[in-house]
Formats: structure tokens, sequence, C-alpha cells
């Protein structure tokens, strides 16, 4: 629920990213070790440490050489990331469509869940 408006914009931005006409190439979001940890939690990292210094995660987003796939890979301090998430596993060119699946089903379509886990 703390992060789940940022997944929410994360996850358009790759959709977006992903439409032909977009001209889109690289995207940069700043965090502090607070969010970044929150990121860490959302996506179950398989082994949680509090994020130093200096930490980052990268979302990569790759069109598929055959076909009009994408695929996501997302990278922990220069590592590719291993979720303990069933649903996601080592985030290593997995479909695109996987991750966004598991993002919505958290905080829903454009956040829709958000507002009801806030009156809550």
């Amino acid at each position: 629920g703390t992060i789940g408006v940022w997944f929410a914009e994360l996850a358009q931005y790759m959709r977006d990213a992903t439409q032909s006409a977009s001209k889109v190439k690289y995207r940069h979001d700043i965090a502090h070790d607070g969010s970044i940890s929150r990121v860490l939690a959302f996506l179950q990292v398989n082994k949680m440490v509090w994020p130093g210094l200096g930490a980052e995660i990268v979302f990569e987003v790759y069109r598929q050489v055959e076909g009009n796939g994408h695929g996501v890979r997302v990278l922990w301090s220069g590592d590719v990331m291993t979720s303990s998430s069933p649903d996601l596993g080592r985030i290593d060119m997995i479909e695109l469509d996987k991750l966004l699946e598991y993002i919505d089903s958290l905080v829903g379509r454009d956040a829709e869940k958000a507002l009801t886990f806030c009156q809550g």
C-alpha cells in the first residue's frame, strides 16, 4: 500500500514504452533508502537487506527479436534480482506481461486498489 501508486505508475511507463509510437529510451527515478526497501519488499526480494548508500534497482524492458512481446529484467545493485514469489522467481528476461500482472494483482490497474487500501 505504501508504494502501490509508484508501482502503478511504473507499470504504466512500461506499457507506454512498449507502444510502437513511443520514443522513450530511458527513464530515471530517484529514491531514498526507505523507498528502495519498499520496492524490494513489494517484489519480495529473496534476500532482504537494508539498501546502502548508492543502492539501485534497475528495470530494463527489451523488445523480443521475434514476435511482438517484451521481456523485463530487474537488477538490484547490479545483479539480477531473485524474488521469493513463485510468480516472479529470477527476474531475468521474464515476459513483461507477467510482471505487469503481478503489479496489477497487488495494486490494481491504474492503482485502483490503492484507494481501498487508504480507506481501510
